[in-house]
């Protein structure tokens, strides 16, 4: 027997003896398989990328595509440095895409690094860090093809227009009214502090920032909306927002030009009670010619959100509920459509053909004065058509940065 070998054998019928300098042989190769677990690569992970580094305010951007190869897919994206507010990489294909609404003077975001990990946990940067400039640009309703022929908010919608957003009243002895405007574009809030200081601030005129110059009015101090609350900005999504309250029947009147269908009625809003035949907007008489209403429900049908032209009231069938929203109602006879948050959620069917008939008209309640909504309407705009799918898109995508809509 040769002394480096030993022997074992199993003497059981059928079972080949297996030498112990043979332990590395295909057969327990074979056996140790079964518990090995390895994960195949195409070479080292490795990413390309041109980045597209130009942005322009108010404009959707879409950025370039980085190219993975190697290493172990699949492939999962993320960036270091900051992006342009409104912007978001896609985790799945890299692409970065988004509308910068904050930035109306142009800004520049430097250091922006995409990076790609693959399933085994590996890293690499996709071309080199780079810098995104978003370039001043013309406001909302200088990047739409519509055409607004009313237009309200507490940031500056059109950069033709010179005036104030609001006439603010203060609850302080005399209450005393001041006007206030933009800085950067947005509302001039130092000012608004100065003014109001630790007191309760509300609003009796909302100016019309289109070339129409109708401004929305409440002259009874006790049914303005509050914009300042014991010293405190009412806002949604940090940015200052008018407030109402069906308790003391806040609400404006305002005439806008006369306008027949086709017409587009859009604004954002936040409901914080849901009760049920309470007006976003109301037309200037109940149920006639003048009536033209985006409303919640009513007693009859639920609260359920509703639309109205002066024949038929029209309900989604969804019910009403507390969150901030983008609505696009697009008034045209049979091919009326409420979009809630770019989702249509009534059509087909005509609600009537009343159009603006130049009486006055309601923002954040009706004509009674007693159905205004309970919550938030930040931005109301008037268009004089139906709203293309291409300005509502670029309408929702300004609302989604600037005001936290869905």
């Amino acid at each position: 027997m040769r002394r480096a070998l030993l022997i074992w054998c199993l003497l059981l019928a059928g079972i080949v003896c297996i030498s112990q300098s043979e332990r590395t042989s295909a057969f327990w190769q074979s056996r140790d398989s079964n518990y090995n677990i390895s994960i195949s690569t195409g070479g080292a992970l490795a990413c390309s990328y041109t980045p597209i580094t130009s942005a322009t305010y108010n404009v959707a951007y879409t950025g370039a595509t980085p190219s993975a190869s190697g290493g172990s897919p699949t492939y999962t994206f993320t960036q270091t440095g900051t992006l342009p507010t409104g912007f978001t990489i896609s985790a799945t294909t890299g692409v970065i895409s988004g509308t910068d609404s904050v930035d109306s003077g142009g800004a520049t975001y430097p250091g922006i690094q995409v990076k790609v990990t693959d399933l085994a946990l590996n890293t690499a940067n996709c071309g080199s860090s780079f810098t995104i400039t978003v370039a001043a640009g013309g406001l909302l309703l200088d990047s739409l093809s519509a055409t607004a022929i009313s237009a309200f908010s507490t940031r500056k919608l059109r950069s033709a227009y010179a005036g104030s957003a609001l006439n603010v009243t203060t609850s302080a002895s005399g209450n005393a009214t001041q006007d206030i405007g933009f800085v950067s574009n947005n509302l001039d809030t130092a000012s608004l502090a100065t003014f109001i200081g630790s007191n309760t601030g509300t609003v009796g005129k909302w100016y019309d920032q289109s070339p129409s110059g109708a401004t929305a009015v409440q002259s009874t101090i006790s049914q303005q909306p509050a914009i300042v609350s014991s010293g405190t900005n009412r806002t949604r999504n940090s940015n200052v927002c008018p407030f109402y309250a069906s308790a003391t029947n806040t609400e404006f009147t305002w005439t806008p030009p006369a306008q027949a269908q086709p017409f587009t009625t859009t604004f954002v809003s936040q409901t914080t009670a849901t009760t049920s035949g309470h007006h976003f907007t109301d037309g200037s008489t109940p149920g006639g010619s003048g009536s033209v209403r985006v409303l919640i429900g009513n007693g009859n049908a639920g609260a359920h959100w509703s639309i109205y032209a002066g024949s038929t009231a029209l309900f989604s069938s969804n019910a009403t509920d507390t969150n901030m929203h983008a609505w696009f109602a697009v008034f045209n006879a049979a091919s009326t459509v409420l979009y809630e948050d770019g989702s249509s959620i009534i059509s087909g069917t005509s609600p009537g053909t009343n159009g603006y008939n130049g009486s006055g008209y309601y923002i954040g309640g009706s004509l009674t004065g007693t159905q205004t909504i309970d919550g938030y309407l930040c931005e109301f705009i008037l268009f004089s058509s139906a709203l293309s799918a291409g300005d509502q898109a670029t309408l929702h995508s300004s609302w989604q940065s600037y005001w936290g809509t869905p």
